[in-house]
């Protein structure tokens, strides 16, 4: 995308300019002269950028930003033992002239997109690549898509599946070579907006939620937080008094229920070792924090809650089915809400759902207790494979085709 700027000490309007045919200088007719004007060529280049933390004091063009474009992300993909990449958007000026003002030349990058790539690796040296949440101009996608590929050329990527990030965002109207899939992330979601106050929350919630909440309170279900937490925001720190736990053992706690969870709700889990990354990584960054439900000095419910940007996520939970009874699970999240609320954030996804999209196994009674506290339905946008070797990809996807039907 190419702007063309004059400079007279200030910017005027290029459609005002005045370019000679053999293509030398630009002249304005400005007050009754002809005055020479130098011109600032302002366009959008995509630069690799070597160091992610760059990345940390740009805003997120996301309406809610996003933890998985996040170099922290990153950080987690790196220590499962893959590659990244990152690319950076930037408005840039290009000036031959070398007694330009200074303060120009501090305006001639600056960052208004970014996008996180992952490097997943395959049998015979192969890959493929992946972005989730990408937010990214519609203009400048075809550039991206042509950078990519020549990082897939070099890591020997068969595709690029791209997750975007808005709803409306129609790839297809830019007629790539790409191929509509199926997403890795929820492709939808309920998010509640914490501007509004508690009772304005509450009367959003369905009854029986609310009731849910006031009878955990009412059975002396207490929660708490991480020792990671900073108490100056008034949460309650696990310490080591009284029997409580560390750590390490919140940890443990929390990956037990989690267990016992999937197990009853015929979910597959990830690794142990990516929940450790995730609280180890972000929990070093003051991004995420177990909050964990007792009752009766018992651990009966966790949550694993990231916190970036504008936006909390209850990314991970678990309960123990022993002591359903209580509720222990709808005042943990009316906690974690709270919790969203003192470090400043906007916003409370309760990552994922199934709603528009359809059945997805074991998710429906999920999306029953998530839409009860009367978040809003928040759709993402479409998948899409782009595809650099044809014959690897139908290989690839006969793959996956084979191993669904094994895991049967």
């Amino acid at each position: 995308m190419v702007i063309d700027y004059l400079q007279i000490g200030y910017y005027l309007p290029a459609r005002f300019a005045l370019r000679s045919k053999a293509g030398g200088d630009t002249w304005l007719l400005f007050l009754g002269y002809y005055t020479k004007l130098e011109i600032i060529r302002q366009y959008m280049s995509l630069k690799l950028l070597p160091n992610p933390p760059a990345l940390q004091n740009f805003p997120n063009p996301l309406p809610h930003s996003d933890l998985l474009q996040s170099p922290l992300w990153g950080k987690i993909q790196e220590a499962a033992g893959r590659r990244v990449f990152y690319w950076g958007l930037f408005d840039d000026f290009d000036v031959n002239a070398t007694d330009i003002d200074p303060s120009l030349r501090a305006q001639r990058s600056n960052l208004s997109a970014s996008v996180l790539v992952i490097k997943y690796p395959l049998p015979l040296g192969k890959s493929w690549l992946y972005s989730p949440r990408l937010a990214w101009p519609e203009s400048d996608l075809p550039q991206l898509i042509d950078e990519g590929a020549k990082i897939a050329k070099t890591e020997k990527s068969i595709f690029w599946k791209i997750e975007f990030s808005d709803s409306k965002f129609k790839i297809l109207n830019l007629k790539l070579k790409i191929a509509p899939a199926a997403p890795l992330q929820y492709p939808e979601t309920f998010i509640i907006d914490l501007s509004e106050s508690d009772e304005a929350l509450l009367a959003k919630m369905k009854p029986k939620i609310r009731y849910n909440i006031h009878l955990a309170q009412k059975r002396g279900v207490t929660i708490k937080w991480t020792p990671n937490c900073h108490p100056d925001r008034g949460r309650q720190p696990i310490g080591r008094v009284e029997g409580s736990l560390s750590l390490t053992e919140t940890f443990d706690v929390f990956y037990d229920l989690l267990s016992q969870t999937a197990t009853r709700q015929h979910i597959r889990l990830h690794p142990k070792k990516h929940y450790e990354n995730i609280l180890k990584i972000l929990g070093d960054a003051d991004a995420a924090a177990i909050a964990i439900a007792e009752y009766q000095n018992k651990p009966v419910a966790a949550n694993l809650v990231t916190f970036y940007g504008d936006t909390a996520i209850y990314l991970h939970g678990g309960t123990d089915d022993a002591y359903k009874s209580v509720m222990a699970p709808y005042l943990l999240q009316w906690e974690s809400l709270q919790e969203a609320r003192r470090r400043g954030c906007k916003f409370y996804d309760f990552g994922g759902a199934a709603v528009e999209t359809g059945k997805i196994d074991g998710w429906a009674g999920i999306t029953r207790f998530k839409a009860g506290f009367g978040g809003k339905l928040t759709r993402f946008g479409e998948t899409y494979d782009v595809v650099f070797n044809k014959g690897w990809y139908r290989l690839y996807q006969l793959g996956i085709k084979a191993l669904a039907f094994y895991r049967r």
